[in-house]
């Protein structure tokens, strides 16, 4: 590159990408519109322009549905390697991994609140979590949400 397109003058302020904190922006996969993240999250992750639909966190989805708070089921429930499985990464790794990335214990999510004033249980996958990889958890979870509503 040139050197005279470069500014050189300590009075001319110019754009640092460092300035901008990471994520405060996101561009939509349908119309190519970038969005202020805390307004496409007050939009319910919709894209204003173009209305494509974001996907959302299992977090943030319960904030949507329940009318205010909900209680989690089967919080302590969490994956393990019972087979020792290792294919490219181990099955262990990629559950720790999984855990600290999300912060959550397994790739779904029983919550239990009001919607619309009526008692619910809801089951929410996150694809964040290996994919919404399936496990002995994501049944026992079910199983635990299906109990619960009886």
């Amino acid at each position: 590159m040139t050197e005279w397109f470069r500014r050189k003058s300590d009075k001319i302020k110019t754009f640092d990408k460092k300035d901008t904190e990471h994520g405060q922006w996101q561009k939509c996969p349908s119309c190519s519109e970038v969005l202020y993240y805390k307004s496409l999250n007050d939009n319910n992750f919709i894209c204003s322009i173009c209305e494509y639909h974001f996907r959302i966190s299992s977090k943030d989805y319960f904030k949507l549905l329940f009318d205010n708070e909900s209680v989690e089921i089967g919080k302590n429930i969490s994956s393990v390697d019972h087979l020792k499985f290792e294919g490219i990464k181990k099955y262990s790794d990629q559950l720790d991994t999984a855990k600290n990335k999300t912060q959550l214990s397994d790739a779904i999510t029983v919550r239990c609140g009001k919607v619309n004033k009526i008692k619910t249980v809801i089951c929410a996958m996150d694809f964040s979590f290996i994919g919404g990889s399936m496990g002995s958890v994501v049944g026992e979870k079910i199983f635990r949400a299906i109990d619960y509503s009886n």
